[in-house]
Order: structure tokens, then sequence, then C-alpha cells
């Protein structure tokens, strides 16, 4: 999916249907479990046309011809136009199996691309 999307959440009206909004989220929630790629994604319409085209994706675990653990972290700094606090994430394989990630928004504004 295509990156660097900043959206803000100042000046935005509220939505006339709220109901379809949170079935929607909902929907996304259970998704973005076994769909790891779409996890950082923020707009709405983008992760459902991508959805759409990419309906036979998934997470497969296959039997692992060795037991190494790899990690990756990465931080992006001050990322959220908003409140400039940096989103750092992360994902742990096994073998070749994806079997953890995650991403978090940091609880402080970082003063460097070191501490983010």
């Amino acid at each position: 999916m295509a990156g660097g999307e900043k959206m803000t959440s100042i000046g935005s009206d509220p939505l006339p249907e709220p109901y379809i909004y949170r079935s929607i989220v909902g929907v996304l929630q259970y998704v973005t479990s076994t769909r790891p790629e779409i996890s950082y994604a923020k707009t709405f319409k983008k992760i459902l046309r991508y959805l759409k085209g990419t309906l036979d994706y998934g997470l497969t675990l296959t039997k692992p011809s060795h037991l190494n653990i790899t990690g990756f972290a990465d931080a992006d700094w001050t990322s959220g136009p908003d409140d400039r606090r940096s989103i750092s994430g992360f994902c742990i394989y096994l073998g070749d199996n994806l079997i953890s990630w995650g991403s978090r928004k940091q609880r402080t504004v970082s003063r460097s691309s070191t501490e983010a």
C-alpha cells in the first residue's frame, strides 16, 4: 500500500451515519489481525479498495526449515500532524513465518530520530 498519508482530526465534520463507520471499523479490526500489510494504513476507502483487489492474500504458516527468531523494529519521527508524536512498529519471525507484529503511537514527543 502507498504510504505517506498524513491525516488530521482538526476541522473535520461529524459523520451523518456513525453506525456505518463503527461497522466498518469493527470489520477492519478483524481483518488487520490476519493481514499485517494493512495494519498501519489509516484511510478506510484506500483499505477497502486494496482489500477488494487482494482477496486471496493472507497469512500462511509453513513448516520452518530452521527455527531462527528474527525481529525488526522501526519508528517514524514526528509523523502525527496534530501532536507530532512518533509511531514505532515491530515484526517477529520464527523461521519464515511472521508470528507477531504491532505498532504504537509513542506517549511523548521525541526530540530527535534517535530518541524516536
